[in-house]
């Protein structure tokens, strides 16, 4: 007579086949990072982070002042052009406040 396999003998193949999925989905992310990544570093890395360094103390600046925009974009239709000649959206100042 055959014996009979015991009660939860698949129980430790669930946490098998949980990690062979995580593994199946890290190799499909990575190579998707690697293959879709330019190659591209920023030149002079240093300099462009001291010059955001100094858009954020402007940044901080005008806010200290209290002035508020409200700008408004509106869809253009395909007849109207830009300064650069593309239709789209263009926006506008509408009231500006301190």
């Amino acid at each position: 007579m055959a014996q009979r396999r015991p009660q939860g003998w698949w129980y430790p193949w669930t946490f098998v086949v949980g990690m062979l999925v995580v593994v199946a989905v890290n190799v499909v992310l990575i190579t998707y990072a690697i293959g879709t990544f330019p190659g591209l570093d920023t030149e002079d890395a240093y300099r462009k982070g001291i010059t955001y360094n100094q858009t954020l103390a402007a940044a901080h600046e005008q806010e200290a002042r209290g002035w508020q925009a409200d700008i408004q974009f509106h869809n253009t239709d395909e007849t109207t052009t830009g300064t650069s000649g593309e239709t789209g959206w263009a926006g506008a100042v509408t009231s500006a406040s301190r």
